[in-house]
């Protein structure tokens, strides 16, 4: 009897992976299938950031006949040596996959980029603001020193 396989799926460079169980590292071979949102299958690395896609890992070589996937509810998968489909929304740095991805959108970025913009304005604000009451302390301190200068000249 094949030995039953269960994982989770864990996305950690934009593309999701299905960690097994570290008793079967190095044992079983695994590819994947990606699949976007009307089901026809896409290229690894023509992912596209932003997009829905869903994925399947594959057992391969001598892991098909040796291992079958376990679906969530503990029953064998309709496809014994596929696992059971993982949708995911796959974000990258713009190079397709092949790059170092980021984990964020770019209106994710742009929204950051916003909020800097405000907080910097803010900043500058307030500064100005400082620098205008500390010319007008300024200004009523030479004020007050010409009467008091003229009090005593008198």
């Amino acid at each position: 009897l094949p030995a039953q396989l269960s994982g989770h799926w864990e996305t950690a460079d934009g593309k999701p992976t299905l960690k097994l169980p570290t008793e079967y590292d190095g044992k079983v071979e695994i590819e994947y299938e990606y699949r976007d949102a009307s089901g026809n299958v896409v290229a690894e690395d023509a992912l596209q950031a932003g997009q829905t896609y869903s994925v399947v890992a594959k057992l391969k070589g001598d892991s098909a006949g040796n291992y079958v996937f376990i679906a969530d509810d503990g029953q064998v998968t309709e496809t014994p040596t596929q696992s059971a489909p993982y949708e995911f929304d796959f974000a990258t740095d713009g190079n397709n996959g092949n790059g170092s991805t980021v984990g964020i959108l770019a209106e994710d970025l742009n929204w950051f980029k916003t909020v800097l913009l405000i907080i910097a304005c803010g900043v500058m604000t307030i500064a100005a603001l400082l620098l205008i009451i500390t010319l007008q302390v300024a200004a009523i301190r030479r004020i007050r020193e010409k009467k008091n200068q003229e009090k005593q000249d008198k």
